[in-house]
């Protein structure tokens, strides 16, 4: 069940958690060049609660793999190791910051839910950085260790970008039609 749920929170991470910076960015500047031709505000709360969800997704699994698998948690390595601000950093980032987003007067700034993600972001990448500094230290990386990492990161910038561009569009294009629909059922 865990094994589920921890497959899914790393496929949310590399298909949405890495775009949401561009998508944020995206909808600004669609809420700059066309003021109130699009509904923004859900596309952002949608956003918001995505972070917010993963947050506690995040939290759930933590407590639950070092409450069960104490002795087995690779974790534990990082939190006490030579990497213990970097672990320790990620954990505010990734798991105690988005809880700011459940203040509404904070997450209906616009500014403040990018700069929310941008720290986000930065904590799931310095997780990633962190498991790689790790493997390097007990030599878990196979032989193509700098060039894999090479090809991650270069497929990393570019692709979040499209994503999140797209990612946008989709969710003004859903809740335009959703209006559009409310609107129809409202003159009949």
């Amino acid at each position: 069940m865990i094994q589920w749920l921890s497959d899914v929170l790393d496929l949310q991470k590399i298909y949405l958690i890495y775009s949401l910076v561009p998508a944020i960015l995206c909808l600004i500047l669609f809420q700059y060049f066309f003021k109130n031709k699009f509904p923004i505000k859900s596309a952002l709360r949608v956003i918001r609660w995505i972070v917010i969800i993963y947050g506690m997704i995040s939290l759930l699994l933590f407590l639950y793999e070092l409450s069960f698998y104490f002795e087995n948690f690779a974790a534990i390595e990082r939190m006490m190791g030579s990497y213990k601000f970097v672990f320790w950093l990620t954990i505010l980032f990734t798991i105690i910051l988005p809880f700011t987003l459940l203040n509404k007067r904070i997450a209906s700034n616009p500014w403040w839910l990018l700069l929310i993600t941008l720290f986000f972001t930065a904590g799931v990448y310095i997780e990633r950085l962190v498991i790689t500094l790790v493997g390097w230290q007990r030599d878990y990386l196979s032989g193509n260790g700098i060039l894999d990492l090479f090809c991650a990161t270069k497929l990393g910038i570019g692709l979040p970008i499209l994503q999140g561009a797209l990612f946008s569009i989709v969710l003004l294009f859903l809740f335009k039609m959703i209006g559009k629909t409310k609107r129809a059922d409202r003159k009949v």
